[in-house]
């Protein structure tokens, strides 16, 4: 394995993105262009592989039994250390028209797909250990197509899972705020409750009853409170705060 410091990686990713600007802002353009709706974004899924394949990364086109998701994978020889993952959006929101790409899930594709091949590109040439895997991850907007690739496995061999989001940078200068709330991470930790009551006549024996709602109104409540307390750069809900989403 070559010996390589941190500052010869960095130099080499910065000249190796720096090579790839043009081809990577015509991918981006081009599925901005042709916005598609989950599940069908097959000029996305086409686009991004054939680029790919253009730098001589093996890509699996229609993985894990989707049709517009795929898998490209890079290491060094045979060593099958821990594995850093890149997440691929490319679907549109859907009834924009035009704007079908106001998410910016062609940057946010844009995005994953660069940080791919910058790490396996210096996997490559200093011989890093560990493993790179992009995802082409359909139907963020709508299906969970990333729920259908945990249930396929294609996260199974994953130690950390990475995806960029894009912002308006003006929306939070002013307050010299980088990102949301300052926060380099949004990874997260769900816990799921479940509370089981006991019916009970409520003018005869209520006393023989437990009021699971109760105890779901106080641990909300509870929750609620404890928001108020925690830091800027931390995140805790006791429900989900758009419709369509899980309990926290």
């Amino acid at each position: 394995m070559a010996f390589s410091t941190k500052d010869q990686v960095q130099a080499a990713i910065e000249n190796y993105i720096a090579d790839l600007a043009q081809p990577l802002r015509a991918l981006n353009q081009q599925i901005f262009e042709t916005p598609e709706l989950a599940y069908k974004e097959s000029n996305a899924h086409d686009r991004i592989c054939d680029f790919l394949e253009s730098l001589d990364i093996p890509v699996t086109r229609h993985a894990y039994g989707l049709c517009t998701a795929f898998e490209a994978t890079a290491k060094a020889g045979n060593y099958s250390g821990r594995c850093v993952n890149f997440n691929a959006e490319y679907d549109a929101l859907p009834d924009l028209g035009h704007l079908g790409h106001a998410c910016g899930h062609n940057l946010i594709a844009t995005a994953s797909v660069t940080g791919f091949v910058a790490l396996a590109c210096v996997i490559g040439q200093f011989g890093l250990p560990g493993q790179a895997q992009l995802l082409g991850t359909p139907a963020e907007e709508d299906g969970g197509g990333k729920i259908d690739l945990i249930h396929a496995g294609a996260y199974g061999n994953v130690d950390a899972s990475l995806m960029v989001h894009p912002m308006a940078e003006e929306e939070f200068a002013k307050d010299q705020v980088i990102g949301i709330a300052g926060r380099s991470s949004i990874s997260c930790y769900d816990i799921i409750a479940t509370y089981h009551g006991v019916s009970a006549h409520a003018a005869a024996n209520p006393w023989e009853g437990r009021n699971a709602l109760d105890a779901l109104v106080m641990a909300y409540n509870g929750i609620s409170m404890l928001r108020q307390q925690i830091g800027p750069d931390e995140r805790i809900h006791g429900a989900s705060n758009y419709p369509g989403a899980h309990s926290h």
